[in-house]
């Protein structure tokens, strides 16, 4: 699809990924069993990337960047704490991995 966007001429447009990435230990747990399933169901995608969350994903004009950052951390200021615990890994079908969330959110900083 072509996007009004991407037909300015003069104008850079960039890709934005908001992410989440999780602890060393966690993301270390997560990639061993990735080179797990890769060994025992000999899978040809070899490599093994760190684990991440991806929020939003878009495309916007370059120009505007300082201005998402800016409108980012606003919002960002303007919510509490969020402690997400993972727990379990299963798989549902069998071709697909799964984990059982439990989100945990908290007005008291002594709880996160």
């Amino acid at each position: 699809m072509n996007s009004p966007i991407s037909t300015l001429p003069g104008y850079h447009v960039s890709e934005y990924k908001i992410i989440i990435t999780p602890n060393e230990n966690l993301s270390e747990r997560i990639m061993n069993i990735q080179k797990d399933f890769i060994e025992k169901y000999k899978v040809i995608y070899k490599s093994v990337y760190r684990p991440q969350l991806i929020l939003v994903k878009f495309k916007q004009l370059h120009v505007y960047e300082e201005r998402i950052i800016n409108r980012l951390k606003i919002v960002g200021m303007s919510f509490h704490p969020l402690k997400i615990v993972l727990k379990d890994f299963g798989s549902f079908p069998s071709q697909f991995l799964r984990n059982e969330s439990t989100f945990v959110t908290s007005n008291h900083p002594d709880v996160l």
